[in-house]
């Protein structure tokens, strides 16, 4: 017989409707809805600080790439100015 205790199934951090609806209405919390899905209190806050990091990566990455086209746009008056 193989070990029941040794299998593990990772956990899905998608919500259910029903569990956006709670958090929508302020009735619990986004870590209230993981706790309630069977994950420990040290994954659901290594789970939320990895999500905060991406999303500040993302918003890092979006300033950047609007600061690079600015500075495009900028060097394209420029050129056409100077053409001029």
């Amino acid at each position: 017989m193989g070990d029941r205790g040794a299998q593990t199934t990772g956990f899905s951090t998608r919500l259910t409707d029903f569990d956006d609806a709670l958090i929508k209405r302020d009735i619990c919390s986004r870590e209230q809805c993981l706790l309630a899905k069977g994950m420990t209190q040290e994954q659901v806050m290594d789970l939320l600080v990895a999500e905060e990091a991406e999303a500040r990566t993302r918003e890092i990455e979006a300033v950047a790439v609007a600061a690079a086209a600015d500075r495009d746009a900028r060097k394209l008056e420029l050129a056409a100015a100077a053409a001029a």
